[in-house]
């Protein structure tokens, strides 16, 4: 099982005076004092003290693992890789995109009759995998990533 962190920002658009800055964090976390929530954690304008606010929202309970995959259009051959940094964008080989093609997302939660609270280690655990690949069209439209077809 894993416990992968999927945290992202998003800039204002001068365009769209509704998208402002933002901090967007997924992860297994504690919430309103259940433990193994998927708790999606968003963080308004963090570059200013006066006008931050956060907010918190469980996506789901009983989760064991969460785990993600990024689709890297600069590795030749492109793969998946188990992390993604931006901040190392002017660093990767050309094409140099800056974000990942697509992110593989894997959740896997706790499916047992019993409440999850009273399972015991050493037991079997009973659970559902569930998956995906959310692609980032901004990318898959990016005239680099079409080149290297």
């Amino acid at each position: 099982f894993g416990r992968d962190i999927l945290e992202f920002r998003t800039f204002p658009d001068p365009d769209n005076p509704g998208f402002r800055e933002q901090s967007i964090r997924y992860e297994i976390a504690s919430w309103d004092g259940q433990d193994n929530v998927l708790v999606r954690r968003v963080i308004y304008n963090p570059s200013d003290p006066s006008t931050t606010y956060v907010e918190s929202d469980p996506l789901a309970f009983n989760c064991l693992s969460l785990k993600f995959l990024y689709w890297d259009p600069n590795r030749i051959p492109n793969g998946w890789v188990p992390a993604w940094d931006s901040y190392w964008a002017p660093f990767y080989p050309d094409p140099q995109i800056e974000i990942p093609a697509a992110v593989y997302i894997e959740l896997t939660v706790y499916a047992g009759t019993e409440p999850f609270n009273t399972y015991q280690p050493g037991r079997q655990v009973m659970s559902i995998t569930l998956e995906t690949i959310a692609n980032i069209e901004q990318v898959l439209k990016d005239e680099r990533y079409q080149n290297l077809k």
